[in-house]
């Protein structure tokens, strides 16, 4: 991270603080620009690009996000939910739980969205997997109903 760079990022989040999201996004920008590496400030550009329907930003500011951090569980599961929720590429994504998951195995989230993906993609055996393993570690018992409910739709 270069020093200007965490400035920018600190700026934006108190634009973010204020409520000023033209200021947050150029401040955003700018701490980006200037190789800030700190993936929830490409998280929040991302955020501010989706409610302007800039999707193509959005996804190309969450892959530098995973660039310049490849090992942070934060940064991959962003871009893995930006990929399954905006453009469904359920195969992609479930790359970047997997990552997340090889990072950090109690990772209840991206346990649950790489078996959601698994799914998606009727990958029956896989999805078991990952909601087997979502089921042992998560406690919420409202969570594990749904996940209990998909596991018995799923064919053997």
């Amino acid at each position: 991270d270069s020093t200007q760079g965490r400035i920018y990022a600190a700026v934006a989040h108190l634009e973010e603080l204020a409520g000023d999201k033209n200021q947050q996004m150029l401040y955003d920008e700018k701490a980006i620009a200037h190789g800030v590496t700190y993936p929830d400030v490409y998280f929040d550009l991302a955020k501010l690009y989706v409610l302007k329907n800039r999707l193509g930003d959005a996804r190309a500011v969450l892959k530098c996000g995973v660039e310049m951090n490849p090992e942070s569980p934060l940064a991959n599961e962003y871009l893995g939910t930006f990929l399954m929720t905006y453009d469904r590429a359920y195969d992609d994504a479930l790359l970047y739980f997997q990552k997340m998951i090889s990072i950090d195995s109690s990772a209840v989230g991206a346990l649950y969205n790489a078996g959601l993906c698994a799914y998606r993609l009727k990958n029956y055996p896989l999805m078991k997997f990952y909601f087997g393993r979502f089921l042992i570690l998560n406690p919420d018992r409202r969570v594990a109903t749904q996940v209990d409910e998909i596991l018995r739709s799923a064919p053997n």
